[in-house]
């Protein structure tokens, strides 16, 4: 895994640092080597009105199934807040890589075999329903959980 990290304070890159390279292995095992990751670090919420974001590379619109990314997270964000972002953001890193869900030029989305038509992730009604940020934020906190019970020496060892 190749990961750049532009911006952010030095406890910010250190969880970065911490918990990429595990949620990389844990959603995406046999990636691993291959996933590029540019963590920026910024006042997103300012700029573009959100916490964090995970978008493809411009190789995206060539390739269904990327590997590279940026990853965008706010810098203002409580630290529990800052790694429950990075793993929301690394359930859609593995969307994407999986070539579940793909976001077209013309402003449609597919996940899996559906089409969603004009997905607007501005509009708070669609983004809430919509079933990849569904699996998103039913998966970030149980990721959370379980990168706390590794580092505490608590997770099984396979």
């Amino acid at each position: 895994m190749k990961l750049v990290i532009d911006g952010g304070n030095t406890n910010q890159k250190k969880a970065i640092e911490e918990m990429l390279p595990w949620l990389v292995k844990k959603l995406m095992p046999r990636l691993i080597d291959t996933i590029e990751i540019t963590v920026s670090i910024y006042n997103m919420l300012g700029e573009e009105g959100c916490w964090a974001g995970c978008e493809p590379d411009i190789e995206y619109l060539k390739n269904v199934r990327p590997r590279r990314f940026s990853v965008g997270i706010h810098n203002k964000l409580k630290m529990v807040d800052f790694r429950l972002g990075l793993c929301h953001e690394l359930v859609h890193m593995m969307q994407h890589a999986k070539g579940r869900l793909y976001h077209y030029t013309n402003g449609d989305t597919r996940w899996k075999d559906k089409i969603y038509q004009d997905y607007d992730p501005d509009n708070d009604l669609v983004y809430w329903e919509v079933p990849w940020e569904e699996e998103a934020r039913g998966k970030e906190h149980g990721l959370f959980q379980h990168w706390l019970a590794y580092k505490k020496g608590l997770h099984k060892k396979k």
